[in-house]
């Protein structure tokens, strides 16, 4: 795979002093704005974090240092200094100090200064400043800008990385502090080699980060909207941040030399404003890497496909998740035709490499599905771009300013480590990273003149650094996803498996259509409010005289009804476009499934941010069946054997629906007949009837539920409480008091008509 190439080699063509003074502005003035207007919100949070873990010391952090010494840009440094003892430290001094003779020897070297174990003397004191009245408990900050014009700054004769020393003395051993950071003279204005630059690629991943749910969609689809629903075109559910699509093209725009690999369902989103993008990557950003942590089948459950995020085009590059590229892992890319991959800085960490002097990050790999270029990040450099500390022990690393410093400090060293080598570093920004943060560290990057920005097109033709058997050795041999990841990604396989099963569930169970499984309704779909439905041969229910009406009138082929058919369109005022409304449901139940497929997608992103959709898709489905509900009377007094419960079944959507209405009460004494069947038409109700029959006086409580074609409950349970005092007022008690009170009669006729006894 080939992408054009562009030369980067200009700005070492060009005259290095109008090079070196435009560079000393480029990065005065971001400095100079950052100090009078305050800091970035994500660098002040990661200072104020840093300061945080001082415990029962005094700590210096790096605010803001010069990343790059030109013969006219001087030198300038921003600390914060926090006193977490119990001291007040009245008067102190910071310096800020270098070793202007120093050239570090190794890769060793350097990773010692930075944690500060090695005691390299740094005599050339660049400036100081007073700290004053420092109280325990407390934080300051504290600057130090030098002139061009330096005596100290003019002694460093050599380009490269020097040792840095940030200091503050205050004159008691026990609140001394000091950070080690490194300061990068470029060879502007010395008298040095002209060696070649070093050629790095700037990678970032361009997706959407944490994607929300259109409200207006989702609300549309569970409702079954009618205006919606009609159309076979699929509106995404998906909706994304617009201020951050802004904030990412500008970001892209200014730097044409980023190397942006998207998510081409995010690219979606920026419409026409679409910014230029060096390839494509798998779509919805899937975590192809973690994938082999689960069984295909559940993919499958959860309605996910391998075609559904197979490469676009021949220029898509696959970009590693939360696992490792296994060979499983690129066997399984190559199968959906990705020939080149993306991995991250633990590809290399965690193999001899590592410890291997600077080299191209290219591995060309043999697949049982074909031929794999694994694109690997060079660790040191892009661990510090994407804002991570080298070690624990590198204190100056926990800022960006930091960061930045041993960035360049690093780089300038690969390429004095071997200048005349050809090689290309790979360097990657993590997916959802501020953009500001990657124009800082791209910006000092374009501006040092020992690095050449190159391209992916570029890398990819480079000479891969293994091939063979020893790149197939390099590979990790697992996916290194933790226990917990993999738990959570089976437990969103599960959510979004049921979410499918409901929809499905309620397309063939409960949607009366004329194109879905649920088939033609019966005539009482077309009842009015008074209506009641007939309880099916083997229920127990009655039905109230219209609804048997009704039922009888359905017996009549003149009489059948529609899925369209609505007798309370009227009242409702929307009979025209009820008229109009289809009786076949596919269309609607399409959109649902997409949306349904688009969250699963979306949720099974390499970032591992977005797993909550899975919830948003199991919404979809739970909705559905919240849109038919019951509505009982709250409390029925009965005063004889026998009684009717009026049970009202609305329906929001725009079809009828075919639901059983169950009850059942919690006493042998007052009962109800069980189930009756209704077909509610659409955005309408029906009000169906329970038979109620009582032995005794005395309480229950009935307990009502929807069930599906399949006798399965859904939606939210209802209670009605019954309550019992049996009265003489039907006819059976009628007869009992006639029959009794002849008795009565019948009794004193005898007792006045009897013949006395003599004996009496």
């Amino acid at each position: 795979m080939k992408r054009p190439t562009t030369a980067h080699n200009r700005k070492w063509q060009a005259p290095r002093r109008f090079g070196a003074m435009i560079a000393a502005l480029a990065i005065a003035l971001p400095m100079a704005l950052a100090m009078a207007l305050g800091a970035p919100q994500t660098a002040l949070a990661a200072d104020a974090q840093a300061a945080a873990k001082c415990e029962n010391a005094v700590c210096i952090t790096a605010n803001a240092l010069t990343p790059v010494v030109t013969s006219a840009s001087g030198y300038q440094a921003t600390v914060t200094i926090t006193n977490a003892t119990a001291q007040d430290i009245p008067q102190a001094t910071l310096n800020v100090a270098t070793n202007a003779l120093y050239t570090f020897s190794s890769r060793v070297d350097m990773q010692a200064w930075a944690e500060g174990e090695t005691a390299i003397p740094t005599r050339n004191v660049l400036g100081t400043t007073a700290v004053t009245n420092l109280a325990a408990g407390s934080s300051t900050q504290a600057s130090v800008s030098v002139p061009a014009d330096n005596d100290q700054i003019k002694a460093i004769t050599t380009w490269g990385p020097k040792p840095l020393r940030i200091s503050l003395d205050t004159g008691s051993k026990a609140t001394n502090a000091s950070l080690c950071s490194f300061l990068t003279r470029s060879p502007d204005g010395l008298r040095s080699a002209d060696t070649p630059p070093l050629k790095v690629t700037v990678a970032m991943p361009l997706t959407a980060g944490a994607w929300n749910v259109n409200a207006g969609t989702f609300t549309s689809l569970v409702s079954g909207d009618h205006a919606a629903s009609a159309t076979t075109q699929t509106e995404s559910i998906m909706a994304s941040d617009e201020a951050q699509r802004q904030t990412q093209a500008s970001l892209i725009s200014q730097h044409p030399d980023l190397q942006v690999v998207a998510d081409p369902s995010y690219l979606a989103t920026f419409g026409d404003n679409a910014p230029h993008t060096a390839a494509t990557m798998q779509n919805g950003f899937f975590d192809i890497t973690a994938a082999d942590t689960q069984a295909t089948g559940e993919f499958t459950e959860a309605g996910i496909t391998d075609d559904d995020w197979k490469a676009g085009d021949s220029n898509a590059i696959a970009w590693q998740g939360q696992g490792a590229w296994t060979m499983d892992a690129l066997t399984r890319a190559a199968r959906q035709g990705y020939t080149t991959v993306i991995a991250n800085a633990d590809f290399e960490a965690a193999s001899s490499a590592s410890s291997a002097a600077a080299h191209t990050g290219s591995y060309l790999v043999k697949t049982d599905a074909g031929m794999v270029t694994v694109l690997a990040s060079q660790v040191t450099l892009t661990r510090l771009a994407q804002g991570q500390a080298t070690s624990d022990a590198a204190a100056a690393e926990t800022t960006e300013a930091g960061q930045m410093a041993r960035y360049i400090a690093q780089s300038a060293f690969y390429q004095m480590e071997q200048p005349y080598a050809e090689r290309i570093l790979l360097v990657t920004f993590a997916p959802g990273m501020d953009a500001a943060h990657v124009s800082r560290m791209i910006t000092a990057m374009e501006e040092a003149s020992w690095i050449s920005l190159s391209n992916l097109g570029e890398l990819e033709a480079a000479t891969p650094y293994r091939t063979g058997n020893q790149a197939i050795a390099a590979l990790p041999k697992e996916s290194g996803v933790p226990a917990q990841t993999i738990a959570a990604i089976g437990g969103t396989l599960d959510t979004l498996a049921q979410a499918r099963e409901n929809i499905e569930r309620f397309a063939t169970k409960v949607i009366v259509s004329t194109g879905t499984a649920g088939g033609t309704p019966s005539a009482n779909g077309s009842s009015s409010n008074n209506e009641s439905s007939s309880g099916n041969g083997s229920s127990s229910a009655t039905a109230s005289p219209n609804a048997s009406q009704s039922a009888s009138a359905g017996a009549s082929p003149s009489s059948s009804a529609s899925p369209n058919t609505d007798t309370q369109a009227l009242a409702r005022q929307d009979a025209s476009a009820t008229a109009k409304r289809s009786g076949d449901a596919t269309n609607w139940i399409n959109r649902l499934n997409a949306a349904q497929h688009e969250l699963a997608l979306m949720s099974l992103d390499g970032s591992g941010l977005n797993r909550g959709l899975a919830a948003q898709a199991k919404g979809l489905g739970d909705e559905l069946f919240q849109g038919v509900s019951i509505s009982p009377t709250e409390a029925i007094n009965v005063v004889s054997e026998t009684a009717q419960m009026p049970v009202t079944v609305s329906n929001s959507h725009d079809f009828p629906v075919r639901v059983t209405v169950t009850s059942k009460t919690d006493s042998m004494q007052i009962v109800t007949s069980r189930e009756v069947e209704a077909v509610v038409p659409a955005h309408g109700e029906v009000q169906v009837t329970f038979l109620i029959r009582v032995l005794t006086s005395g309480h229950a409580t009935a307990h009502l539920a929807l069930q599906d074609s399949d006798g399965a409950e859904f939606g939210s349970a209802h209670e009605t409480h019954i309550s019992s005092r049996l009265q003489v007022s039907d006819m059976s008690g009628m007869a009992i008091v006639v029959i009794a009170v002849l008795l009565g009669v019948l009794g004193l006729w005898r007792q006045f008509h009897r013949k006395k006894d003599p004996d009496e």
